[in-house]
């Protein structure tokens, strides 16, 4: 029984220059790049494809053959998922401070008087239970 095919999430700098000279490659041979992620999808997905039917590289069906493959080069991708879930909960963390921000003090006073250098002391009394002077 084959595994159901699971997607990865790829990381990595990339100079723009060639990034640029293959999506203008295939835009002219009418394919649509629609997004970056798009776009690095498609060059490995193709590069995958030429190695594989030019004999170059296996083929690979199973979803836990390949991570296992992966994991054994030391490319996890499994532990990479929990510190993507752990940024995620950071930013989850971040945009309900500022939501409780927004409720004490209103988006008006927000945007007009919480200015960088002093926005980490106004947070910290209004969640202590204080109320901004301002």
């Amino acid at each position: 029984m084959q595994s159901k095919v699971k997607t990865a999430i790829v990381e990595g700098r990339v100079d723009a220059r060639s990034l640029a000279s293959i999506a203008s490659a295939l835009t002219s041979h009418g394919v649509q790049v629609p997004s970056k992620s798009a776009l690095v999808s498609m060059i490995i997905e193709s590069y995958a494809d030429m190695l594989i039917s030019s004999g170059q590289a296996d083929h690979i069906t199973s979803t836990e053959h390949a991570l296992e493959i992966l994991e054994n080069l030391n490319i996890n991708f499994r532990e990479a998922r929990r510190r993507n879930l752990k940024t995620l909960s950071k930013q989850i963390g971040a945009e309900r401070a500022m939501d409780l921000l927004s409720q004490n003090l209103g988006m008006g006073k927000i945007q007009e008087n919480l200015v960088p250098e002093n926005l980490v002391e106004k947070a910290q009394s209004i969640l202590e239970g204080g109320k901004d002077e301002n």
